[in-house]
């Protein structure tokens, strides 16, 4: 008995083995490999009954036919819910059919071979044995055909009255034990109609029908649990009679088969991760997203609740924007996003969706595109970036180091030499100098001493600019007057010096927001800058206009000096540089820098336009505002 259970059981895993092995087949081979194995345990059905049993019970015995017929419809009803398609059904219907004729036919002829004395029969194979499974098949075949229309029909209603996908498989495998069971009853009800136990046989053949359904339910209970998306797909979607029986309906059907059999050729081949997001689940994966997710199967995602993909920081926008799309509202995508793969590292993915239909329901076509590269790629620009920027900080700050250093030991030690060599003629020559000796020695040592103080004010000016610009006090005053004044200041202080002095405005008066203090230094040193690198009787002419079409003045301050060369204008500003030319002046290249910044205080701008040897205009344009 032992050794008959373990037989039984065997078997029962072994033609339980391959749906599960052919479902994660692709979808032409999942076909083939399925119908191939329905055919051959089509075949043998009929051949195992008359061949042999297994007593597994007082009066309970099951035929080898009855566990691959039991194996036969459990077989059908797993590939109805993979391919999810009432053709299914009616290729199943044209195969009984067919090799019922086939076997029909075959067994005939091997009865008519074995019973004829001409043929040899080297095994002694008795006649009988494929006569009688003739009947045994044919009605098999009857039955079987009939089932398919029964749980096409129970299935669809059942559909239609429950919502639970859970409840709904159970029931889908009560329907399964039943009808198997039932079979038990109307076999032996057709077949042994005129023996005289035929109520013995209907018993034990309904006791083990009912022990065989039970078997095969554990394995249809693991299928479903593994294969889901294919369930849930197969819930969702309404087959009917109406389809099985009108070539109109077929046709259509087929083309529409043909069309999403294209459609899963083309995805899976994509290097692309590809998902169908519908009702919140994953409901399609292809390869390459499984191996993107690091999944070994489809199985691992089909079904499984899109959200657990996604990091817990861009989760709820992602579905949002997922959610916003399949209500017909703007698509919001490309966008970035971190999924969580299996071994639950984080990955940056590219993302695009696209709404669709997927089996007569709206959803969305996700293609993600994993990014790591990418973004370790423009981590490393940036670095690189960041590390030249740093450099070329260090470089200008070495410059201006060397620039100061130069600044400092040129035009510092200019007037020291001044002041140290004049007090040192006047301790040593005091008794032989006149009174008008020494005091222009006296003179010579104040001049030099003030020209210090002012380099050394420009420098420390560098370092107050930041109070300065905290402490900015603009208001409303007239811009027009505030730089004519400014400017004859400048023409005072030089009234010693030949140069020729022009003031020009195209309006008389402007009203705007400026700091007073901090404008006078600005104008004065560009002013001053003027005078002091043009040649004697040369001409310094401050000029103003307005530009009413951008709401700003323009005030230009030009020279006819020295110039400056093409190739230093634009580090005129710089802090402490000095034009090559220039260098015979006294200066400190501060005095650019600061009006630069004053100028930028009051949301202006400044440049500068020059030619060597013909002269230098510096244009400061300011906005027009008159409201603080």
């Amino acid at each position: 008995m032992n050794n008959t259970l373990e037989l039984f059981l065997l078997q029962v895993i072994i033609y339980s083995i391959f749906p599960f092995y052919f479902g994660s087949m692709t979808y032409y081979r999942r076909n083939v490999a399925f119908y191939i194995y329905l055919s051959v345990i089509l075949v043998l059905g009929g051949f195992f009954g008359s061949l042999y049993s297994f007593p597994i019970g007082d009066n309970i015995s099951l035929s080898g036919g009855n566990l691959l017929y039991g194996a036969f419809i459990m077989t059908i009803i797993l590939l109805v819910m993979i391919e999810n398609d009432i053709d299914v059904f009616r290729v199943m219907i044209r195969l009984v059919i067919t090799v019922n004729i086939f076997v029909f036919l075959l067994f005939t002829t091997l009865s008519i071979a074995l019973s004829n004395t001409v043929v040899i029969n080297p095994f002694d194979t008795a006649s009988d044995l494929f006569a009688v499974s003739i009947p045994f098949m044919i009605l098999g075949g009857v039955l079987i055909v009939v089932e398919l229309l029964f749980f096409l029909f129970v299935f669809e209603w059942l559909k239609r009255c429950i919502n639970n996908i859970y409840i709904l498989g159970i029931s889908y495998i009560i329907v399964y034990i039943f009808t198997v069971t039932l079979d038990g009853i109307l076999f032996p009800l057709f077949a042994f109609v005129d023996n005289p136990a035929l109520t013995e046989i209907i018993a034990g053949n309904v006791s083990g029908k009912l022990i065989m359904g039970v078997m095969y339910s554990i394995p249809m209970i693991l299928f479903l649990f593994v294969f889901r998306r294919y369930f849930i797909s197969f819930a969702e979607t309404p087959l009917s009679f109406v389809e099985l029986l009108s070539p109109s309906r077929n046709t259509l059907r087929e083309a529409l088969r043909d069309s999403e059999r294209r459609y899963r050729l083309l995805v899976d081949s994509s290097p692309y991760a590809i998902f169908i997001y519908q009702n919140e689940h994953i409901m399609f994966v292809n390869e390459a997203g499984c191996k993107l997710i690091g999944a070994n199967s489809y199985q691992e995602l089909i079904g499984e609740n899109y959200a657990l993909l996604l990091d817990d920081k861009i989760k709820k926008d992602s579905l949002n924007r997922l959610n916003h799309l399949l209500d017909g509202g703007e698509n919001l995508y490309p966008v970035e996003e971190n999924f969580i793969r299996k071994d639950q590292t984080i990955i940056p993915v590219e993302v695009i969706a696209v709404p669709f239909i997927y089996q007569g329901a709206p959803a969305i076509q996700i293609i993600a595109q994993d990014v790591t590269i990418r973004k370790q790629s423009e981590h490393a620009r940036q670095q690189a970036m960041s590390l030249k920027i740093d450099l070329e900080k260090e470089r200008e700050l070495r410059e201006l180091k060397s620039r100061f250093i130069s600044m400092i030991v040129h035009d510092f030690r200019n007037p020291v030499t001044s002041i140290v060599l004049s007090a040192q003629l006047i301790t040593r020559y005091t008794e032989k100098m006149n009174a008008d000796a020494i005091n222009t020695k006296a003179e010579s040592i104040v001049r030099s001493s003030n020209h210090l103080n002012k380099l050394i004010d420009d420098v420390l000016e560098l370092g107050r600019m930041e109070t300065i610009k905290n402490n900015f006090s603009p208001a409303v005053s007239d811009i027009i007057a505030f730089a004519h004044r400014v400017f004859n200041d400048v023409k005072q202080q030089q009234e010693e010096s030949s140069h020729q002095f022009v003031f020009e405005a195209t309006i008389d008066s402007l009203e705007i927001i400026f700091d007073t203090e901090l404008m006078y230094r600005a104008l004065e040193n560009l002013i001053t800058n003027a005078v002091k690198y043009s040649p004697a009787g040369g001409t310094v002419k401050l000029h103003i206009t307005q530009n009413t079409k951008i709401d700003q003045i323009n005030i230009n301050i030009a020279d006819q000096g020295i110039g400056i060369p093409p190739n230093e204008i634009s580090r005129i500003f710089d802090f402490f540089h000095r034009a090559d030319n220039a260098l015979s002046f006294q200066g400190t290249g501060v005095g650019l820098t600061i009006v630069k910044q004053i100028i930028e205080f009051h949301d202006g701008t400044i440049e500068c336009v020059s030619t060597i040897n013909v002269g230098t205009t510096f244009k400061v344009s300011l906005p027009i505002n008159t409201s603080v």
